[in-house]
C-alpha cells in the first residue's frame, strides 16, 4: 500500500532537508487509496467543468470536496467490483476512447489552442487533462462494464411507462425551435468617387492583362494586395461555411470552375475570385484582392442606402424585384435574394434580434453584420410547438430508461458500500 509521506532530497542534503508530505492519502476503498494528488486533480476538474458550462459553483469549499469524494469513492468501488468479476478494460480501448473525449473538448473549445487557454485559467494543462480524461475514461468504462453485467437486466421501459410520461409531462416538454425563412437586399460599403477611379483603373489594366494571354497565377503574384500573392492568390481549399463572408461563400460555391468572378466587394477590399476545383465538399479558391480603405462616410452611405431599401419595400414594392435593383450580393440578385430557413438560434445575435418579433411578410431596419448592411423580409415563419408522442417518444425512452438505470446504480452503490471496505480521514 501506498505510504503518507516521502522524503524529498537526497542523502548529499539530507542535513539542510527535513521531510517533506507531497502525497497523502485522503481515503481507501476496498485496497486502493485515494491520494491526495488525485482529490486535488479532480476538485480541479469538477471546477473546470462548472465554469466551462457555466453552472454555479457551491460557496461553501467543503460540499464541493464532498460531491467530489463522494465521486472518487463510488468511482472507486465500480472499479473494485469490476475488477473482482474479472472485468477487463484494454488498453487500446482506453487510449482510443481517451483520444476520443479529448477531441470533443477540444472542438467545444473551438479547438485545442483555444483549449489550452482555457486551461491555463483555471490552473491546467492539456496534459493535467489528458490524464485526468484517462482516469475518468477507465472508471467511467468500468463503470458501464457493471451496468450492463449487474443492472441493465433488472430495467424494463413498457411503452405504458412511456406513454404515461408524456401525458403526465406535456407542459414541460421541449417544443420543436421556431423557424423562420428570409430574404435579404445586402447593401455594401462602396468606395468613394476619387478611389473608386483608382481602383477602376487597376481593374483596367488587369483585364487588359488576362486578355493578352497572362496566367491568373501571374496577375495575382504582380497585382494582388494580399498576404498570399506570392503564391499565386492561392487561398486554400474550404469546407462549406468555412468563409467568414456570406458573398464570397455564396461565389465560391455558384462560380463555374476556372471563371473569374466579377469584382466582389468586402469590408477588407475587392476580390476577384477563381475557383480551380470543387467537389460535394470542398472548393480550392484563388484571388486578387486590392486593399480598399472604406471611410465611415461610405459605410454610412451604405446605411442610406438599405434605409431607402427597406422604404421601398414597406410601400409594396416587389422585393425580388427590389433584390435585383438593389442588392450588392450577386447570388442573392439571382433567386430573389433567399438565403434559406433558420432557427433563431443560427441567426447572430442582431440578425435574431432584426426579425424574431416580425411576422410574415414583414421588413426588417437595416442590420449590420460583416458584408455590409442587411434588410430582411420575413417570407414564413413556424414557430415551435410540443413534439407529438411518436417525434419524440424514443428520446422518452431513452430518458426513462437512464433515470431507471441511475436509481438502480444508486441501490447497487449502497450494496457496494456494504460489500466493500471504506475508509475516508479526515
Amino acid at each position: 500500500m501506498a505510504v503518507e509521506a516521502r522524503e524529498a532530497g537526497g542523502a548529499e542534503d539530507s542535513a539542510t532537508s527535513s521531510p517533506q508530505l507531497v502525497d497523502r492519502i485522503v481515503a481507501i476503498v476496498d485496497q486502493e487509496p485515494i491520494l491526495q494528488s488525485d482529490l486535488e486533480l479532480e476538485i480541479q476538474n469538477y471546477v473546470f467543468e462548472a465554469r466551462s458550462a457555466k453552472r454555479p459553483l457551491p460557496e461553501d469549499e467543503s460540499e464541493i470536496y464532498k460531491v467530489v469524494m463522494d465521486r472518487l469513492v463510488e468511482s472507486k468501488l465500480l472499479v473494485a467490483k469490476a475488477k473482482r468479476e474479472g472485468l477487463v478494460i484494454g488498453d487500446d480501448e482506453l487510449e482510443a476512447e481517451v483520444d476520443r473525449r479529448m477531441a470533443e473538448v477540444a472542438k467545444r473549445f473551438g479547438g485545442e489552442e483555444a483549449l489550452r487557454r482555457e486551461l491555463a485559467g483555471s490552473g491546467m494543462t492539456m496534459e493535467d487533462l489528458r490524464l485526468r480524461n484517462r482516469e475518468v475514461t477507465r472508471n467511467r468504462l468500468y463503470s458501464m462494464r457493471i451496468v450492463q453485467a449487474f443492472i441493465r437486466p433488472k430495467v424494463e421501459v413498457t411503452d405504458n411507462d412511456v406513454l404515461a410520461y408524456y401525458e403526465s409531462h406535456r407542459d414541460e416538454l421541449p417544443t420543436q425551435p421556431t423557424t423562420i425563412e428570409l430574404a435579404a437586399i445586402l447593401s455594401t460599403p462602396q468606395p468613394g468617387a476619387e478611389t473608386a477611379a483608382q481602383i477602376q483603373a487597376r481593374l483596367d489594366a488587369l483585364r487588359s492583362a488576362l486578355a493578352a494571354g497572362e496566367s491568373f497565377e501571374e496577375l495575382a503574384r504582380r497585382f494582388s494586395d494580399g498576404p498570399n500573392a506570392a503564391r499565386g492568390g492561392l487561398l486554400g481549399t474550404f469546407s462549406r461555411g468555412d468563409l467568414s463572408n456570406r458573398i464570397l461563400e455564396e461565389a465560391a460555391w455558384s462560380l463555374p470552375v476556372g471563371e473569374i468572378s466579377p469584382p466582389i466587394y468586402t469590408d477588407l477590399g475587392l476580390h476577384l475570385l477563381r475557383v480551380d476545383a470543387r467537389d460535394e465538399n470542398q472548393v480550392t479558391l484563388r484571388h486578387i484582392f486590392f486593399r480598399i480603405e472604406i471611410t465611415d462616410a461610405d459605410r454610412e452611405e451604405a446605411r442610406r442606402r438599405a434605409q431607402r431599401a427597406a422604404e421601398l419595400a414597406r410601400s409594396g414594392q416587389d422585393f425580388a424585384e427590389l433584390v435585383r435593383k438593389l442588392s450588392d450580393s450577386p447570388q442573392g440578385r439571382e433567386d430573389g435574394g433567399r438565403l434559406g430557413r433558420f432557427t433563431l438560434e443560427q441567426l447572430n445575435p442582431d440578425f435574431r434580434a432584426a426579425v424574431e418579433n416580425l411576422g410574415v411578410g414583414e421588413i426588417s431596419d437595416p442590420t449590420p453584420g460583416n458584408e455590409g448592411y442587411y434588410v430582411f423580409k420575413v417570407l414564413d415563419r413556424q414557430d415551435g410547438e410540443v413534439y407529438s408522442f411518436e417525434e419524440i417518444e424514443d428520446r422518452l425512452r431513452n430518458l426513462l430508461l437512464n433515470q431507471k438505470l441511475e436509481a438502480q446504480l444508486q441501490v447497487y452503490l449502497d450494496e457496494l458500500r456494504r460489500e466493500f471496505y471504506i475508509e475516508v480521514k479526515a
